[in-house]
Order: C-alpha cells, then sequence, then structure tokens
C-alpha cells in the first residue's frame, strides 16, 4: 500500500494546499492538556520571484493532517488537528523563508479579565456543584459545558470569585486534579490523567510495538516520589487550623494555601499526591505519523518494549510533517 503523508490548510476558511503545497517546507501542531494553548507553525519556501502574501492580524489557519494511499490529493484521508490564529510570523534569508506561528483560538478576551462576584449567589443557601458552576460560565461565552461524570456533583464551598473566570477554572481545575480546554465550541473539565472521555470511556489513541517506534526514551525522577500530602483547612467552629493528609508513607509535603473547609482541603491534598505520583515516570516516544493520537488520551506499549509496557496518559503530543516524512513526538507519564 502506497501510503503517502498529505495535510490541508484552510486560510480564513480557504482552501491553499493545492496552490502553495509545493513551496510548504514543514507542518507542525502541539496539542497539550490543560489550558496551555495548542500551537502551529508552518513553514513557506518564500521565493523572491513569488513572494507569499504576509499575515494580519486575525487571520486565521486551519490544519488537518493524514495519508492518501496513492490516491488524487481530493481523496486524502485527512483529520483536523485544530484552528489557530495567527499570532506571529517570521522572514529569514538569504535561503528566503516564510514562518508562520499560531494559537489555539481564544473564544473571548473577557475570559482572562477580572470578575467579582459570589458562588453561589449571594442571597442563596443552596450550595452550587461543579457541574454547574462550569455550565454557567460556559454559557456566558456562548460554550457548551463538558464534565466528567466524576467531578459532575462535587459540591463546593462558598467561592468568592475576584479573579478572572480563567483563574478560577484553573484553580478548580489544579484542586481537582482535571483539564480544563475549550476545544470544538465547548468547554471541558475532565479528570486528568485517566484517558476517559465526557462518556466514562478511556480512549486509547494507538497501541505500539517495538517496528512502531522509531525513537524511545524513559525518565525517572525521585524528586517527584513523595508518599504523603499535607494540607490545612481553618475552622470557624474551633478557631483554628486543622490538618489533613493525602498518603501515610514519607516524604510527607505541606502545601502553603489555607482552605475554607475539610473537603476542599482533601481534595486538593488528594489532587497534588495524584500529580506527583504520575510525574515521577515519562517517557517520550517518536512514532510514525498518526493524527488520531491526542493529547489527553492514552497510549499502549505491548510487551515487545520491557521498559515500556503498558499504558501512559499523553501530556503532549506534536504532530511534524515535512519532506522526510510524518512522524509524532508525544510526550506521556504513568496513568493515574
Amino acid at each position: 500500500m502506497n501510503q503517502q503523508p498529505y495535510f490541508s490548510i484552510k486560510a480564513n476558511g480557504n482552501e491553499v494546499t493545492e496552490r502553495l503545497k509545493d513551496r510548504i517546507v514543514e507542518v507542525s501542531v502541539t496539542q497539550r492538556t490543560g489550558l496551555l494553548s495548542d500551537v502551529c507553525m508552518v513553514r513557506f519556501d518564500n521565493l523572491e520571484e513569488l513572494p507569499i502574501q504576509l499575515p494580519e492580524p486575525g487571520n486565521v489557519l486551519e490544519i488537518a493532517l493524514g495519508y492518501k494511499n496513492g490516491t488524487p490529493d481530493s481523496h486524502a484521508a485527512l483529520t483536523p488537528v485544530g484552528k489557530f490564529d495567527v499570532g506571529a510570523y517570521e522572514l529569514t534569508g538569504p535561503a528566503r523563508a516564510l514562518t508562520l506561528y499560531g494559537n489555539s483560538i481564544m473564544w473571548d478576551a473577557d475570559f482572562k479579565s477580572p470578575r467579582y462576584r459570589s458562588w453561589p449567589e449571594q442571597g442563596s443557601d443552596e450550595p452550587i456543584t461543579l457541574g454547574d458552576l462550569v455550565a454557567q460560565i460556559a454559557s456566558e461565552y456562548g460554550l457548551q459545558s463538558g464534565v466528567s461524570e466524576a467531578l459532575q456533583s462535587i459540591t463546593l464551598e462558598h467561592l468568592e470569585q475576584s479573579e478572572s473566570d480563567m483563574q478560577l477554572l484553573t484553580r478548580l481545575a489544579r484542586r481537582y486534579d482535571a483539564v480544563m480546554k475549550i476545544a470544538a465550541d465547548k468547554l471541558l473539565f475532565v479528570t486528568k490523567g485517566t484517558g476517559q472521555s465526557l462518556s466514562g470511556q478511556t480512549v486509547t489513541s494507538a497501541t505500539l510495538s517495538t517496528h512502531q517506534i522509531i525513537h524511545w526514551s524513559r525518565a525517572t525522577s525521585h524528586y517527584h516520589l513523595v508518599g504523603g500530602v499535607l494540607c490545612y483547612y481553618y475552622d470557624t467552629q474551633q478557631a483554628q487550623r486543622i490538618a489533613v493528609q493525602a498518603g501515610a508513607a514519607a516524604p510527607v509535603v505541606t502545601l502553603p494555601y489555607l482552605y475554607s473547609d475539610e473537603a476542599a482541603a482533601q481534595a486538593a491534598a488528594n489532587s497534588h499526591l495524584t500529580r506527583l505520583r504520575r510525574a515521577h515516570g515519562e517517557v517520550y516516544l517518536t512514532v510514525p505519523g498518526n493524527p488520531d493520537i491526542v493529547a489527553g488520551a492514552l497510549i499502549t506499549v505491548d510487551k515487545t518494549v520491557e521498559y515500556l509496557k503498558g499504558e501512559w496518559f499523553i501530556k503532549e503530543v506534536t504532530h511534524q510533517l515535512t519532506s522526510q516524512g510524518y512522524v509524532c513526538q508525544i510526550k506521556a507519564e504513568q496513568p493515574s
């Protein structure tokens, strides 16, 4: 089978691949978990006699990657890998090139602006759940919400917001070891490190054997190996700090933040311990390009690779297509 890497690039909704494909030197898309923006890079051969029009503020690129099996370009099976604002570009010479840099489209600038309000609203005695809070914020920006079942019904203590919605959700995501991200017009708030979709099903991007791995390395850091996490909350009835702990072994690390109630403190301790244990081991893989490998999913390495066998949570993946071919560079860690 004649597998040929192929791509599609749309600029402001208009397909430009056919017109510029012979002048595109490299296409790279990096997908990440969390609020770190997905990014892209497209490099063109910018011939002096045929200069490419420079991008303007607000220009948008849509990129899809895949393969064609010796078929016409229009029949290539492509998978969308991102939609990006072109935020910067670079011109170089004397071998003239134009490089475009893009970030995932930020849906609304107000998302970063400070807001002052109470959760739940003043006058309401009914506590708010994490699912309801995410849904309300999502609706304010014209987004749908998607919250993992395990997080949906968590009851939050009273919150006084004096920060942006982005900061509030980022803080809550860290407390409950979740991924908060905007994708496909949805505000997602999903359990981190499990590879589970909103339906609760585990998403496995690929299963790899020795012959499907171009290069690999595994790094283990004992600096992240802890036995317990200590956290404090303030008990108003006793008028003192009370400690809670996740994990019973040594060493124990203490979080500096003082939480408002026991449930919030315990959630923070559990989350931090899980996060540190997950970071204890990381793997880096280079594999043949596969647009179905996505950040936030699991990847399985079979028993033919002794030091890597098992499941790994994909923190970051870079899809890179050049004249040499199409590869994926994967950064993964131990799942929760």
